[in-house]
């Protein structure tokens, strides 16, 4: 959703970006070509900019032209996951190497002819061994990184410290933190949904949304809804 106005959907039979006007049913969708499938999409905040990763590339249009704006790239590693601070200044990419790449946003804008942006991430994490699976990015700039080498992993997004690690059973596929950033919440393949203490960092509470299912999307509801279905 592009606030409250436009439905984003990528195609995994072509490589196009639908756009729907939520607020005008008759009028018809615009399409972005991207010569490549799309693995991933990111909004920034305010609307204005869309991400999104095609094989290693990342690249960056205005929502409201359609215009290609830069193109990121930083290794041969596919991108999997995309997410912008909540700022819109820092857009974080997992790969599926397990490095996760931070850029800031204003100097991937480029506004000459190219719009092939030369330009190396502002910071970099290596801690992971496995494919990046989920990414959050916190007000106090800190990015939590999801993998499927069983961790959870809290990174600075400027000096790229790792801060915390949580190791749980199973490949984890989602990741997100309250707005307090005292809970954090993740999902693993085998359908569990973790709510970790960061303060005192242990699992205070854990829940099996259905046997063998991923929590792909479990860790992206309102928090109220996951209090209730961890308590």
């Amino acid at each position: 959703m592009l606030g409250n106005e436009s439905l984003l959907a990528a195609s995994h039979t072509k490589p196009v970006i639908h756009v729907w006007s939520m607020l005008r049913q008759s009028q018809k969708h615009r399409k972005l070509i991207c010569g490549k499938q799309v693995c991933c999409l990111a909004i920034t905040p305010d609307g204005n900019y869309l991400a999104a990763g095609l094989e290693d590339k990342i690249h960056i249009w205005q929502v409201c032209t359609g215009e290609l704006f830069s193109v990121l790239t930083y290794c041969s590693a596919e991108i999997k996951c995309l997410k912008f601070s909540p700022t819109g200044e820092f857009l974080v990419a997992g790969y599926k190497d397990g490095t996760v790449a931070v850029w800031e946003l204003q100097d991937s804008l480029h506004q000459d002819t190219v719009r092939i942006a030369d330009q190396s991430p502002v910071s970099t994490f290596t801690g992971h061994t496995g494919e990046i699976t989920g990414l959050h990015v916190t007000l106090s700039n800190r990015v939590v990184s999801s993998s499927v080498d069983f961790t959870v992993k809290i990174w600075d997004l400027l000096s790229s410290e790792e801060l915390k690690m949580f190791e749980l059973g199973a490949p984890v596929c989602s990741v997100i933190v309250d707005h307090s950033e005292f809970i954090l919440y993740a999902g693993d393949y085998n359908g569990n949904v973790y709510c970790i203490d960061l303060f005192y960092q242990v699992v205070i509470a854990q829940a099996c949304a259905h046997c063998n299912m991923k929590v792909k999307t479990g860790v992206g509801l309102q928090e109220n809804c996951l209090h209730r279905i961890l308590n």
